[in-house]
């Protein structure tokens, strides 16, 4: 509902971004959790944020109705994975839900999770073309150590953390729903990013890098456009028109990450010819089928693979033209 206070972590992140500028232009009130204080100056200024700073940030000082859990670890170089990346995903989780226990003013906590959370790992590397794995698919048996690689080990923190809820919800039954949403890999345009470059460090790769003309490693081909993954976010906040304590899958559908080729010769001709978009790049795509039926019934479509290219290429375009 419409001028309701909803607290936001991860905002300063690109989803969470997104999040909050669609959690306000809906006319709900934020509260966000910043880890650096210089992020505040970088919240606060931001052209799409200012307008709202005055009358729906500084007096944010009521009761939080609503949770959106969107801070999550991406997967990094690190010695320690366990450490790093398996239990900060699942206490990260726990934590939000714990201490939402003690407000009785939240209704609904609505969490990051992710396709890897409920595909089998040899599915997400090797492609799977003869099951179809849903929102409320499971892997059984839970994943233990040791973990393997970085990737391997984000996977893994992902299906633990998605056990850890179910199990939260199973023993301590809260006064509050839970809605996990469980995209793909998030593409689009990133609002935070004023450097070209920056946009490969990012999981826009798997659109830039065909057509910058690199050697990206394969991986798994299930994306969403963050358009997409923020309005769902904000739309679940919904009661009347969201069911609580269910599970929703985002994907776009089957494509190739190299389609981005195509498109850019279709939609950018003049940045080939310059060079700026040099092409020749590869990525080997896998691709697992995955049920988005009830998230489209419930949602609406998604943007196509083409749409979130054109993004995120144009967005390439422009900063480089900056420089």
């Amino acid at each position: 509902m419409a001028g309701e206070l909803v607290f936001i972590t991860g905002a300063t992140g690109f989803v969470g971004f997104r999040v909050l500028l669609v959690v306000l232009q809906t006319g709900y009130r934020a509260r966000i959790s910043i880890r650096r204080e210089s992020a505040i100056k970088v919240i606060k200024e931001h052209l799409l944020i200012a307008p709202y700073v005055k009358w729906r940030f500084r007096f944010c000082s009521g009761r939080v109705t609503y949770i959106e859990h969107i801070a999550s670890l991406i997967a990094h170089a690190t010695e320690d994975v366990e450490k790093d990346i398996v239990l900060p995903a699942i206490h990260g989780t726990t934590s939000i839900l714990n201490s939402a226990l003690k407000f009785p003013s939240i209704r609904r906590v609505v969490i990051t999770s992710s396709v890897v959370a409920v595909t089998p790992q040899i599915a997400l590397m090797n492609g799977d073309d003869k099951n179809t794995y849903t929102a409320d698919s499971r892997i059984s048996p839970l994943p233990t150590p040791p973990w393997g690689s970085v990737i391997a080990a984000y996977c893994s923190s992902k299906a633990l953390a998605l056990n850890a809820t179910d199990k939260f919800m199973d023993e301590k039954k809260p006064h509050f729903s839970i809605v996990n949403i469980m995209p793909g890999l998030i593409v689009g345009r990133n609002e935070l990013t004023t450097v070209a470059e920056d946009l490969l460090k990012s999981t826009n790769v798997f659109i830039l890098g065909p057509v910058l003309g690199l050697q990206v490693p394969a991986a798994a081909c299930t994306v969403i456009d963050v358009r997409d993954v923020a309005r769902i976010y904000v739309k679940s906040l919904n009661e009347s028109k969201v069911v609580g304590n269910k599970n929703f899958v985002l994907d776009a559908g089957k494509i190739k990450f190299d389609d981005a080729l195509k498109i850019a010769e279709q939609e950018f001709p003049e940045a080939i010819e310059s060079g700026v978009l040099p092409l020749g790049g590869h990525i080997s795509s896998v691709y697992s089928v995955f049920d988005t039926k009830e998230t489209v019934e419930t949602f609406g479509k998604f943007y196509s693979y083409s749409e979130a290219a054109k993004e995120v290429i144009g967005q390439y375009l422009e900063l480089k033209a900056r420089t």
